[in-house]
């Protein structure tokens, strides 16, 4: 989700503009759907998930190695801010606790607006793994950076029925260390695209996860994601690898624009995840065609709200940041 103003990599924008779609695709699934929707469907959405934005914010650094994780953080920081200022005065309701959270990387708190603030634990997780990626980047030899890479999917392996309690900076290590490990796999990976370098992982990765739903077929993978568990660890390798595989320069084009924007349409998808809740409470027999409708109602005002937030932030962002 990163912005850089050099020379663009249309590709990585594509990605990042289909992975909106994909969030918008899971949340209509987990949010509003949890009381219809099968846990098959989840599991198979979950497969193009937040990781690769991790991953790509990677292969971003590897080409501008000038990204300031510090300018990303008050970016965030002003964005949530105003969300949360502007749902309060439209609910009439000023509340400086609540306002200060944003402030503080604690929260979204907005009550009617759900999925905002269950969207929100991306923020702090982004900028907690950028940070410590930029550190490790900047100042650390290539040798500590490649032994991450091996020891943090031993990690995994040890841990994988084992939930670890210690926080850095707040966040949760078991799932601090994956997306750390994301960044810096896609800021080594960047430069090894195409199928001679990722067919194998892909494949690998995918008969594992295979295996897993024939061997428990009542998993439930998102039980994996908070925090980050092995099985959670291998899925992401399948989105990251098929990424790779077809990587190709492409023009700038629709999914391209929303890339760039994507952390606008990531907000914007918090609302219209929570507006189709009372979609979701219709009384249609067939789950398919409510979740086809809750989608499509779900993707159409996120890419409303997104373009319109895309127009009004920057000019409120030139206020305070230089």
């Amino acid at each position: 989700m990163t912005e850089y103003v050099q020379t663009r990599d249309y590709y990585l924008d594509t990605i990042k503009g289909l992975l909106v779609v994909g969030i918008v695709l899971i949340h209509t699934a987990f949010h509003s759907g949890t009381s219809y929707v099968p846990n098959y469907i989840r599991n198979i959405v979950l497969t193009f998930d937040v990781p690769l934005f991790f991953f790509i914010t990677g292969c971003v650094t590897a080409k501008h190695h000038d990204i300031n994780p510090l300018k990303q953080m008050y970016k965030l920081i002003l964005l949530f801010f105003f969300c949360v200022l502007i749902y309060q005065i439209c609910c009439f309701k000023l509340n400086i606790q609540e306002l200060m959270q944003p402030v503080f990387l604690t929260g979204a708190p907005t009550s009617l607006l759900y999925s905002i603030n269950a969207s929100y634990w991306f923020v702090p997780m982004y900028i907690v793994s950028l940070i410590y990626a930029k550190v490790i980047i900047s100042y650390f030899k290539n040798f500590v950076i490649y032994s991450i890479l091996i020891l943090v999917p031993v990690f995994y392996i040890f841990m994988y029925n084992i939930e670890c309690v210690e926080k850095a900076l707040g966040q949760n290590v078991q799932s601090f260390l994956f997306y750390l490990w994301l960044i810096l796999f896609g800021f080594k990976m960047y430069k090894f695209k195409g199928r001679k370098y990722w067919r194998t992982p892909l494949i690998l990765a995918s008969i594992a996860i295979i295996l897993l739903y024939l061997y428990f077929p009542n998993l439930i993978m998102q039980e994996y994601k908070f925090p980050v568990k092995l099985p959670y660890f291998v899925l992401s390798i399948i989105s990251i690898s098929g990424m790779m595989l077809i990587y190709k320069d492409v023009k700038n084009n629709f999914f391209a624009k929303i890339g760039k924007n994507a952390l606008y349409y990531y907000l914007s998808q918090g609302i219209g995840a929570s507006i189709i809740f009372s979609i979701a409470k219709l009384p249609v027999s067939i789950w398919q065609v409510k979740f086809f409708l809750c989608f499509l109602i779900n993707l159409t005002i996120t890419l409303f709200f997104g373009y319109i937030i895309s127009l009004i932030y920057p000019k409120l962002e030139k206020l305070f940041i230089k």
